[in-house]
């Protein structure tokens, strides 16, 4: 909901000059990438913060892209945090907005990920075939738009590997790589790699799904994404558990722990303690136990006590 005080203050009786016009989309772009950052760091309150002056800034110049694109980054924050039916709403509005914006600049950009977005809130429930129903549209609507497309063919080609089409998961997702890496969007290729891994894991390559997490990790320290960081190094644990080497599962917790910790990630931090917690007999630090699950009960003291 827009808050009225910036309503009101953001208003004039006197039409905007041209100049005025781009200033203004200037302006609401800035807001974005400002937003971006703070969501990669896991400022969620900050983000959404922003994503709201940016939206604010794009609909009093009645800039229909910006706006549904904003709804649309209001909607990733809220798949973040768990909340399936915010992001369903926001993702609704993000399309609605970028129907109306007919032919205009970045409008089958905004298009594309509003399809996409409402795809993944499906996948995530479930519903699979809605998700690819979703992706598919959302490859359609990117048409030249890499930027679009890259995020459309990654999101396709999770759902075609959950459903079996594996040949066509690892087509889609070797195009949203290339893609990415021309483009230098190293969180998104942090993201290709990490599903990269995924399925070099479900192939029963343990190896080269450790290799491919290591690859999002060095993506995603490119971005400094924070989120992304911390789920790498969770992973590289997980594996490196798998494949028999208890010391550097350790060690990637560790650095998932701090990496959470540092980046105010309350969820993330607690799950990296408990990967801890079951890395610490095989790397031979069982006596540290005592300290670690004492440090879980502070933590989710804090916890529950924000709430």
């Amino acid at each position: 909901m827009l808050g009225i005080l910036t309503v009101t203050a953001s208003c004039s009786s006197a039409p905007k000059a041209p100049d005025e016009v781009f200033d203004t989309r200037n302006k609401a772009a800035d807001y974005l990438k400002l937003a971006d950052s703070l969501l990669r760091e896991g400022q969620y309150d900050n983000a959404e913060k922003y994503y709201r002056e940016a939206m604010d800034a794009d609909s009093s110049v009645d800039w229909l892209p910006g706006t549904a694109i904003a709804h649309h980054s209001i909607g990733r924050l809220r798949l973040l945090e768990g909340d399936f039916s915010g992001a369903q709403k926001e993702f609704a509005e993000a399309a609605d907005y970028a129907r109306l914006a007919g032919q205009a600049q970045d409008a089958s950009l905004a298009a594309s990920l509003a399809a996409a977005g409402l795809g993944e809130v499906a996948f995530r429930e479930g519903d699979k075939k809605a998700a690819l129903a979703h992706f598919q549209d959302a490859v359609s609507l990117a048409g030249a738009d890499e930027r679009a497309l890259a995020v459309a063919l990654h999101d396709r080609a999770s759902a075609e590997f959950s459903t079996g089409d594996a040949k066509a998961a690892t087509a889609d997702l070797d195009r949203a790589t290339a893609m990415n890496l021309k483009l230098k969007r190293w969180s998104e290729l942090g993201s290709n790699y990490y599903l990269r891994s995924i399925f070099a894991e479900k192939n029963g390559d343990l190896a080269d799904a450790l290799t491919l997490a290591g690859e999002a990790l060095t993506n995603d320290r490119k971005a400094e994404n924070t989120y992304g960081i911390v789920g790498d190094l969770a992973r590289l644990a997980v594996l490196s558990r798998a494949v028999g080497k208890p010391d550097d599962a350790y060690w990637y917790w560790r650095r998932s722990f701090d990496a959470a910790l540092g980046g105010n990630l309350p969820t993330e931090t607690l799950k990296a303690i408990d990967g801890i917690l079951t890395a610490l007999d095989a790397a031979g630090r069982s006596a540290e136990a005592t300290d670690w699950e004492s440090m879980k009960s502070k933590l989710e003291k804090i916890a529950g006590g924000s709430k």
